[in-house]
């Protein structure tokens, strides 16, 4: 369709209307981008919250964990107060339930500024697997010794640690009765003066 306008017009015309759609498609492209952008930022963002969340909930979580205390249960911890190098010595740890259910000795676990006195050479009754650690909250090394028993309601068991003084020296420590799990546990101060 001829409308009467010169060849070099329409030309001109068309040149306009290609940049025009060049500079439209340039436009779309660069919002298309910024949306890109916007997602990323978004998901980045996203991303940092759940690093940020395990963070704090991770260690308040394993804080919360390492304050439980065993429920339905009286623990005794029964050490000599004092004990002569190269005598023996009994560590005594008593665990009643007092509930309705069930409970586990999980572990018993002594930190080793109150056993660096002691060779422990015999436990009653013995105990599965021991190994040493770090405590993570109070930073202090400590021994643990598995033994994985149940105690039926209203039953006590009692542990009982035989070994012979081997340093002369004050000694004290925790000693952590842990039942029903590693984390479940009830601190007692040991104090030992090995003369």
């Amino acid at each position: 369709m001829d409308i009467g306008v010169p060849q070099e017009v329409c030309e001109e015309l068309s040149c306009l209307l290609t940049t025009s759609t060049k500079e439209e498609n340039l436009i779309d492209n660069l919002n298309n981008n910024n949306k890109t952008y916007v997602w990323i930022g978004i998901g980045c963002f996203g991303l940092l919250l759940c690093v940020l969340g395990l963070v704090i909930f991770g260690i308040g979580g394993l804080a919360w964990l390492g304050n439980q205390e065993p429920q339905n249960v009286d623990i005794k911890v029964d050490t000599p107060i004092n004990a002569e190098i190269n005598k023996a010595v009994e560590i005594r740890i008593t665990i009643t339930n007092t509930g309705t259910v069930s409970i586990t000795l999980d572990s018993l676990d002594m930190t080793l500024s109150y056993l660096d006195g002691f060779f422990i050479n015999q436990s009653d009754p013995p105990y599965t697997d021991t190994y040493e650690f770090d405590n993570p909250v109070t930073k202090e090394k400590a021994r643990s010794f598995t033994y994985q028993r149940a105690i039926m309601p209203g039953d006590t068991l009692t542990v009982t640690f035989r070994g012979v003084a081997v340093k002369a020296g004050d000694f004290s420590g925790e000693v952590n009765v842990c039942t029903n799990s590693f984390y479940e546990c009830q601190a007692s101060i040991a104090r030992t003066i090995v003369k």
